[in-house]
């Protein structure tokens, strides 16, 4: 017996999944009050307000979860990633993860830390703690003195 056919387009398999996604947050509990937005056919425009979180859920969590989950992985390179989820740009792929550009600088860092670190050689550059107040303040690396 074939698997049951659930749309001709994807815009209607979309949508079905979408459906589905919700019932089962529902059935599980999702309903803390959350902020966010919902289309309504009756005006044709987003309307903002608190919703059960399960309201709110769509198939983009599966895109963003994705992303999130393997770019903590060094095994997945960026690139790999952005072209799965069908990111045309880094930045739109860093935004979507919630992951500010500065982190390339952090991770750079700590690269070269690591590095100084297997040839027996300190580092010139301390990695320092990061916080997102870090962004609203000028980056500041201490340099270690020979």
């Amino acid at each position: 017996m074939d698997p049951k056919v659930l749309g001709s387009t994807s815009d209607s398999k979309s949508a079905i999944f979408n459906r589905q996604i919700k019932e089962v947050c529902r059935l599980v509990g999702f309903n803390s009050l959350e902020d966010g937005k919902i289309y309504s056919t009756e005006d044709k425009r987003n309307v903002y307000g608190q919703y059960e979180k399960w309201q709110l859920v769509t198939s983009h969590i599966c895109r963003r979860s994705f992303a999130t989950n393997f770019y903590s992985n060094q095994k997945y390179p960026t690139p790999l990633l952005m072209n799965i989820t069908a990111h045309s740009t880094e930045k739109m792929f860093l935004e979507c993860i919630g992951k500010p550009p500065l982190d390339y600088s952090l991770q750079l860092a700590q690269i070269w830390a690591n590095e100084a670190l297997s040839s027996s050689k300190q580092p010139l550059l301390k990695v320092v703690p990061f916080s997102k107040a870090a962004l609203k303040r000028p980056l500041i690396l201490d340099v270690i003195s020979n």
